[in-house]
């Protein structure tokens, strides 16, 4: 053995060069490159909402403004909006539909909104949901430099540019929807939870949007495992070492749930049980005709099967002679699907469970250590829930611009990701608004004035068809790469485990003197 060879150290895997460190900063002229064109984009988008099309997303803005009004009203009397009809939403919900009515002056004797005050109303709401944009795209910038620190500063704008585009296709929804103000807590509660410091913060952001909208409701599991120390996942075969993580994730569930109770308990103490009518709500929504059930029950149409289109719970479904059972159904199978989406997360981090704290601290997270792992579990569960759901509404990919941006995959497979999302994000566009009247609703001017919703004409089933199958191939391609990168980064262990065993018995430690 030569003396470089016994002299040659192991390699030190917890330090971060200061090459690699640089790198979680993108280039300054590559980020305002990117940002200015966000901007561009999104000022453009603004305008023209402003002064061109005005009415454009008029219905639920036009919902927003009534719960303010009536919040306004109900409040003269030291009461709630949930005191005076029913709210759709959970409690939280209520707080950026009242912020613009502060801003806006109305008479004690005006009771109803009025056009002059609609219109107003929609102009702040818009500029509200603008700054909730902007601040996702900065969250989604700091992400990419975190999570992908070695990508060149092209790929890292091509990444950046998905959430642009998206948010120009989703054009008339972006700035009209609650969503984005979802996205926005998702997006910040994930920074959170992947940074290196306490994962109390990003447990506060996500008890925030389960009180906000529900949803994240599906991303507990993500979240609990994620915040655990490394160490909790090693021995897992012992039965000590089992009940300890057990113990840990319980502790971290009873923090999540005293969290939102937090958030929640406000309103509760002001409007008492009224606030969950929300579950109530949603439980009795039928089949949305544009979610994955609906298209199923428009193709039965072909094969002799009765077709109902009607209104209801602000928006439009379908009903035929086994709809109920599909609606009944619905909650299941999206349930079972994530049941498998979590057994594929614990899976994963069983399979990395010998990974002893000799390789790094034991106090560092499991989501510090595997950031793009937890981005591709974030997004299988996002899937499953957009397209299982009875309902799927044109704002739900508004849920996944940015962590789509981050998906885990080569550079030429990334794209033709990308160019699916954004493939979807525009056949969604064409549904609705373009053709949702004459091609999805299909409906039918008499001569009379009188109008009948047939359904969707041939090219509205076409439209649907081709949005779902897509839909469905990205959660069974997400699926997929997200099983094998956990199989990929068993083998890598396996074979690193190797190397270093080679190079500790070649070490002057356990090399023969002789």
């Amino acid at each position: 053995m030569t003396k470089y060879q016994l002299n040659q150290k192991l390699p030190d895997t917890n330090a971060h060069s200061k090459t690699e460190q640089d790198c979680y900063a993108p280039a300054f002229g590559n980020t305002m490159f990117i940002f200015g064109i966000f901007l561009a984009t999104r000022v453009l988008l603004l305008l023209a909402q402003w002064f061109v099309v005005p009415e454009s997303g008029g219905t639920d803005v036009a919902l927003y403004a009534n719960y303010a009004k009536a919040q306004e009203m109900a409040s003269r009397e030291g009461q709630t909006v949930f005191h005076v009809r029913a709210f759709e939403y959970p409690p939280l919900a209520i707080i950026p539909m009242v912020v613009p009515s502060w801003f806006l002056s109305s008479s004690q004797e005006e009771t109803d909104v009025s056009n002059a005050y609609l219109r107003k109303y929609r102009a702040i709401y818009r500029l509200e949901m603008a700054i909730c944009d902007l601040m996702c795209f900065v969250c989604l910038l700091v992400l990419i430099a975190k999570c992908f620190p070695k990508e060149s500063n092209r790929e890292k704008v091509e990444r950046a540019m998905v959430y642009v585009l998206g948010g120009v296709i989703l054009g008339s929804i972006v700035h009209t929807r609650l969503d984005i103000m979802l996205t926005v807590l998702l997006a910040l509660g994930l920074l959170c939870l992947l940074s290196r410091g306490h994962y109390f913060g990003s447990f506060v952001v996500l008890s925030a949007s389960i009180a906000f909208k529900f949803v994240p409701l599906i991303l507990v599991p993500v979240w609990i495992v994620a915040s655990l120390p490394k160490h909790a996942v090693v021995g897992l075969r012992k039965m000590p070492v089992f009940l300890r993580m057990i113990e840990q994730c319980g502790r971290r569930l009873i923090l999540l749930i005293i969290l939102t109770m937090v958030w929640i308990l406000p309103f509760y103490i002001f409007a008492g049980g009224r606030i969950f009518a929300f579950f109530q709500y949603h439980k009795t929504r039928g089949i949305e005709i544009t979610s994955l059930y609906g298209t199923i029950i428009v193709w039965f149409r072909h094969f002799g099967t009765s077709l109902e289109v009607y209104s209801s719970h602000q928006s439009m479904d379908v009903r035929n002679s086994f709809s109920s059972w599909l609606a009944h159904g619905a909650p299941w199978l999206t349930g079972g699907f994530i049941v498998l989406a979590v057994s594929l997360l614990a899976i994963k981090f069983v399979r990395v469970r010998q990974q002893g704290a000799s390789v790094e601290t034991a106090t560092v997270r499991l989501g510090t250590k595997y950031r793009t792992e937890f981005v591709a579990f974030l997004l299988v569960f996002l899937w499953i829930f957009i397209v299982f759901n009875k309902v799927l509404s044109p704002q739900y990919l508004l849920w996944l611009l940015p962590f789509v941006s981050l998906v885990p995959l080569r550079r030429n497979a990334r794209l033709t990701y990308f160019g699916m999302f954004l493939l979807v994000c525009a056949l969604t566009s064409l549904i609705s608004p373009i053709f949702w009247d004459r091609s999805i609703l299909g409906r039918d001017i008499r001569a009379d004035g009188s109008s009948v919703l047939l359904g969707p004409t041939v090219g509205g089933t076409v439209l649907l068809t081709a949005r779902n199958v897509l839909l469905l191939g990205l959660l069974i391609w997400s699926l997929v790469f997200t099983w094998g990168r956990s199989r990929r980064k068993a083998t890598l262990y396996r074979e690193d485990l190797l190397n270093r065993y080679v190079a500790h018995n070649q070490s002057p430690l356990t090399t023969n003197p002789e």
